[in-house]
């Protein structure tokens, strides 16, 4: 196992007290909405734009509207392939995934797996487009015959599919979107992954690519611990907002 020990414990205990729980489902789906709409979305959006990011923190006070209209079509499109996730329960495959990523960025991946070589700036080279199918294949076989924790295989997709690059831009949306699909569908909140992260985010990922490529474990385990810590927070959020209902219904 790759999580760590404690981590998960912690998280099934808490899962295990909130799936007993009758609210547990609704608080869980309007968290995730208000995150995926209000937060969740663009930050996603901008961990793989910072130079629009840039553009919008200097000028904060009179956005350009160009840029905002870019943000909100991006913000959409996540929507949309979410969506898409949630109503296929098919959707470890490379079908669904292809349809996923023209989804979110539908100009440059219309046409499905990459078929060019792509560059990630950063330590890792991600491999020839003529192996992508079949890694995408594999990444998917081993998640579905995994008989790791929960947090850990929707992690370990999340580091495969962004490391494998299978489109020609979006991967680490896409990726992200894929853990928490399978997050979502093992009683999970997702693990939501701030722009102000972003250094860590990459450096992680990158350090796990690494682990992969070497097959070290101790390198693939901080991100995997990464993604576990997120999902342990919101699961003490959605404590506190169970109790606070709850409280709130005693009152009256």
């Amino acid at each position: 196992m790759i999580i760590s020990g404690s981590l998960a414990n912690d998280i099934d205990r808490k899962k295990a007290v909130l799936v007993a729980n009758p609210d547990y489902f609704l608080v869980r789906q309007k968290r995730f909405d208000k995150q995926l709409r209000d937060i969740r979305g663009v930050h996603s959006w901008l961990i793989e734009h910072p130079e629009i990011r840039n553009v919008m923190l200097m000028n904060y006070l009179n956005p350009n509207k160009d840029i905002v209209e870019l943000l909100r079509q991006g913000v959409e499109n996540l929507d949309s392939a979410w969506h898409y996730l949630l109503s296929n329960p098919n959707y470890l495959s490379s079908d669904a995934l292809i349809r996923t990523g023209a989804l979110i960025e539908p100009g440059k991946n219309k046409s499905g797996f990459r078929d060019v070589r792509v560059s990630l700036g950063m330590n890792h080279v991600p491999p020839n487009p003529i192996k992508v199918p079949q890694l995408v294949g594999e990444a998917f076989d081993e998640v579905t015959n995994s008989e790791s924790h929960d947090v850990e295989k929707a992690a370990m997709l999340h580091l495969r599919l962004a490391g494998i690059q299978p489109f020609i831009d979006g991967n680490k949306r896409t990726s992200r979107l894929y853990q928490d699909r399978m997050l979502y569908g093992s009683n999970l909140p997702v693990a939501f992954i701030p722009v102000g992260e972003r250094s860590v985010y990459l450096t992680l990922l990158d350090q796990g690519w690494e682990g992969l490529r070497d097959d070290r474990l101790e390198l693939q385990e901080p991100f995997v611990n990464y993604i576990g810590g997120k999902v342990n927070t919101t699961l003490d959020t959605i404590i506190g907002d169970i109790n606070r209902h709850l409280s709130r219904v005693r009152r009256r």
